[in-house]
């Protein structure tokens, strides 16, 4: 079978406000004191992550950001060829190229360590954010003998968590451009295309409007004889066959946001019991638990209201809801959990994925429904407005 896998990267962007980085350097000036830090040395290497949020540059390959309580940052591109759009972009005054080794292979750490000696931070206690690799962190430690590394990668997950207006316009532009490709499967998918056309229709779909797709994940089988139960990653060429089913997972990006949303299709044919069954579940499952979100809830609340799925003789495969782009909190069933955050609470403002994925015990059949929402003060609001409920395409063919 043929697979593809995404390749994609954002286009430029502009930065935010003045106003929206000095809210984010406050942030981050606050956590630092609280863990009495020199400095954060972030690292990051693909899409909007911690490099992003304070410096506007979008890594493709690695990047460190090296950011002190007290003086000025520096931001280290990899890249050479990256390096002059990274200074156009880059609200940090200071990049420089991260630099080679011997071989002329990438290496920023002999940048990075040149760095943290110039500012006088090789004796403090220095936070590591981002996903550092092993190789990396042992050659700081090797460089840096009196400087104590601390992670605080969860600690900056946990500020980042809760976002911004200008964040959510982000996200809500990113959030249309999801929606489009799922408005574009319904008119367009049919029998006789294969798994790749659809994944061809959703890239096609995304990048409007300077959308580019980051996840586009997705389930073909038949519904009489059903062998899948949850989107896959990599596409296949099979042939879609009237009779179809179609399960959708899809997060287009703008700006370095994410949206994501979640469909079923049917192909061609009426939604046989089994599937209009499992489809009622994860939609009850989900009005359940949005009714539970809002700001300052427990989780056990939400967990106690989606009993329902293992009450109908059902199950789930992903995760019940996740913070956006993977933050906390990360819930499924009590029954499915891998752990539960006791006394952890919705906050204000954070951006969560309702995705219900109601399975069959045995794994055979599923379907899934959901999107991104925001928390407020008594609820949630919806960030996506794409077609609602048990979607059909490829009727007329």
């Amino acid at each position: 079978m043929a697979v593809t896998e995404l390749r994609t990267f954002p286009t430029a962007t502009g930065a935010f406000s003045g106003a929206e980085y000095a809210r984010r350097y406050a942030l981050i000036g606050e956590l630092m004191r609280e863990h009495e830090l020199a400095a954060i040395l972030f690292y990051g290497t693909r899409g909007g992550g911690d490099v992003h949020y304070l410096s506007n540059w979008i890594p493709s390959v690695e990047a460190y950001l090296l950011w002190p309580l007290h003086g000025e940052p520096v931001l280290y591109v990899q890249l050479d060829n990256h390096l002059p759009q990274a200074r156009e972009l880059s609200v940090v005054a200071d990049v420089r190229a991260g630099g080679h080794d011997e071989r002329g292979a990438v290496d920023s750490c002999p940048s990075v360590l040149a760095g943290v000696l110039a500012r006088g931070l090789q004796r403090g206690r220095i936070g590591i954010a981002g996903a550092l690799p092993y190789q990396a962190h042992q050659r700081l430690r090797a460089g840096l003998p009196a400087a104590e590394l601390v992670d605080v990668s969860g600690a900056v997950r946990r500020v980042r968590s809760i976002r911004s207006d200008e964040e959510f316009d982000r996200i809500a532009r990113a959030a249309r451009c999801s929606d489009r490709a799922i408005e574009a499967l319904q008119c367009t998918a049919r029998p006789g295309m294969t798994e790749l056309d659809l994944g061809r229709i959703v890239d096609e779909a995304q990048s409007g409007d300077g959308g580019y797709t980051t996840l586009r994940h997705i389930l073909s089988t038949p519904m009489a004889t059903p062998a899948a139960c949850v989107p896959a990653k990599y596409l296949t060429d099979r042939v879609l066959q009237r009779g179809d089913v179609v399960v959708v997972e899809l997060s287009a990006g703008w700006g370095g946001y994410t949206g994501q949303v979640l469909r079923t299709f049917t192909v061609g044919a009426p939604a046989t019991p089994l599937y209009r069954r499992l489809h009622e579940v994860a939609l009850a499952a989900y009005d359940a638990a949005r009714a539970t979100i809002r700001d300052g809830a427990p989780v056990e609340q939400l967990l106690d209201a989606v009993e329902l799925i293992d009450a109908a003789g059902f199950t789930i495969c992903d995760d019940l809801l996740h913070g956006a782009n993977q933050y906390p909190p990360i819930l499924r069933t009590r029954q499915t959990s891998h752990g539960i955050p006791h006394g952890m609470t919705f906050k204000r403002d954070m951006a969560v994925v309702l995705q219900p994925n109601v399975v069959t015990r045995d794994a055979r059949a599923g379907v899934q429904y959901g999107q991104m929402l925001r928390v407020t003060a008594d609820g949630v609001t919806d960030l996506h407005h794409a077609p609602d409920g048990l979607l059909s395409t490829g009727d007329s063919v």
